[in-house]
């Protein structure tokens, strides 16, 4: 099926991503974002309607976009 504009829809408020993937301490004024905060805090913001995720391969060399996309693949297909 051919995609159509309106089959989109974005919430007015995004969630930055650059800090997920981070694995050191010394990352991010000293936080570690392990895979439980990530997917802690990727699910609180689709809880609350967030449908916009900022990514971008340089964040963390990519590792965000995965990380990303690991939590998504395991939220049930209508939280999606």
């Amino acid at each position: 099926l051919p995609w159509r504009p309106d089959q989109l829809h974005f919430s007015p408020v995004g969630y930055g991503c650059w800090q997920l993937g981070s694995k050191g301490g010394d990352d991010y004024w000293g936080l570690k974002y392990t895979d439980e905060l990530a997917r802690e805090l990727i699910s609180r913001a689709v809880e609350k309607k967030i449908t916009y995720f900022d990514t971008a391969e340089c964040y963390s060399q990519g590792a965000s976009e995965c990380q990303l996309g690991l939590v998504l693949k395991e939220l049930d297909k209508d939280l999606r």
